[in-house]
């Protein structure tokens, strides 16, 4: 006879009890369990049938019930689309990053053009004054 785990998030929507609960019943060991290593840390399998007797739930409820090997495919499947949620405002952000930079880049190029016509405008400003003060006679040069 094969035995069914579900997740426990699955545990917790058969019994009505919340998640933490689920996880206080398998550290008291109330209920068998069953814990699968993963790269990040453990998750652990709750034994279907034990959870059923434990809580006297209705078989029917527990139908359309998926066993470990589809749980764990939901579980890919629900890690996949998180994977794209939180991608997804990564990337609006390179693209406003992008718009940003390409702003800054002409402004700055506005500003040097600013800058050197103001300087055109300075050096045309110092040279008038030259030619006006030599084209000037002083008042004691009357003869």
């Amino acid at each position: 006879m094969t035995k069914d785990f579900i997740t426990i998030k699955n545990a917790s929507e058969i019994s009505g009890k919340s998640i933490q609960t689920i996880r206080r019943m398998i550290k008291s060991k109330k209920i068998k369990f069953k814990k699968e290593k993963t790269p990040q840390g453990f998750n652990y399998l709750i034994d279907l049938e034990d959870m059923i007797v434990y809580y006297n739930i209705d078989r029917a409820s527990t139908v359309g019930l998926n066993k470990e090997e589809v749980s764990v495919k939901e579980t890919a499947i629900t890690t996949q689309e998180n994977v794209q949620q939180s991608i997804q405002p990564a990337i609006e952000f390179n693209s406003t990053l992008t718009k940003l930079i390409d702003q800054h880049s002409k402004e700055k190029e506005n500003l040097f053009n600013l800058i050197e016509n103001f300087q055109n405008k300075v050096v045309n400003l110092e040279n008038q004054i030259k030619i006006e003060r030599m084209n000037s006679k002083s008042w004691w040069k009357f003869w």
